[in-house]
């Protein structure tokens, strides 16, 4: 069975409990969250969300992700207001969010990071997959065109190189194509390398000087990208992996959380053309 996942980027207004309620609405598996999230709730309001996801069997798969303290990666009184938070936790505090949430993935991102030598990348997530092992967790490492780990290869390296046994590579398909890579390059990977997918959609070749951090990404199927070859080669080398859909978008924002939600649902569905679930919000396996 394949695992459809609602990433928070998508609801990125949503508190943790209103990602998890539209989540469980739309009939989506898994979730990803950010820690910044849970980190920021009152003690009354983890219990909710335990509650809610024990009642509903919804799984948080991923926490992403790990920013902080990565070499070349900036500290937080120097990134713009709206990005602050990401910068404010430690890779220890990230893991804490995994464990309480039974997460089974902790992403790692270069955001806004600085081009490093690569060994000292390597170096640093070898040290976090010494604390992932100990607390039987996995890591993924997503690469962003700009940083310090630009595309699909540097990520691969860097995962070869840090601790294969638990760490891959996260594929999102938006730096995927903004770094020019293709769906060749993903079936070129070794068995099980990719640990992790998420989905959005995009022009063929939009106006890069008009790029915009977090903002204008499409839902799947509505712009060029060849987004069922790559679920294909994602799944083809590596079955477990969950199916995300990651979606900055103002649309999105503008909707109620539980419609932006089922929006993204059925269009992240077609691109990964499985079937209509027959009890939507269940956590059906």
């Amino acid at each position: 069975m394949t695992w459809l996942e609602l990433c928070w980027g998508t609801l990125d207004r949503a508190s943790l409990i209103e990602l998890l309620e539209a989540a469980a609405s739309a009939g989506y598996d898994t979730v990803a969250v950010s820690p910044h999230s849970y980190l920021r709730l009152s003690p009354g309001e983890v219990r909710a969300v335990q509650s809610f996801r024990a009642a509903h069997q919804l799984r948080v798969h991923v926490v992403d992700a790990i920013m902080a303290g990565m070499p070349g990666s900036p500290s937080a009184d120097r990134v713009e207001p709206r990005f602050r938070h990401f910068f404010e936790y430690s890779a220890s505090q990230v893991f804490d969010v995994a464990s309480q949430l039974d997460a089974e993935v902790v992403n790692i991102a270069h955001f806004l990071g600085a081009a490093v030598d690569p060994d000292l990348l390597i170096d640093a997530v070898a040290g976090l997959a010494v604390e992932a092992r100990s607390r039987g967790l996995l890591l993924t490492i997503e690469f962003l065109p700009g940083t310090g780990i630009p595309d699909v290869a540097a990520a691969h390296h860097i995962a070869a190189a840090a601790g294969p046994d638990v760490v891959s590579v996260m594929v999102d398909t938006w730096h995927h194509a903004r770094s020019g890579g293709t769906v060749g390059d993903l079936r070129e990977l070794p068995p099980g390398a990719i640990g992790g997918l998420q989905v959005s959609d995009r022009e063929a070749v939009p106006a890069e000087a008009g790029y915009r951090i977090m903002e204008d990404r499409l839902l799947p199927g509505r712009g060029e990208l060849p987004l069922r070859a790559a679920v294909s080669a994602a799944l083809a080398n590596n079955p477990q992996i969950a199916i995300g859909v990651e979606v900055f978008s103002r649309e999105l924002r503008a909707m109620a959380f539980d419609d932006a939600a089922g929006a993204a649902f059925r269009a992240l569905r077609q691109v990964v053309a499985v079937p209509p679930r027959a009890s939507p919000g269940t956590g059906d396996r």
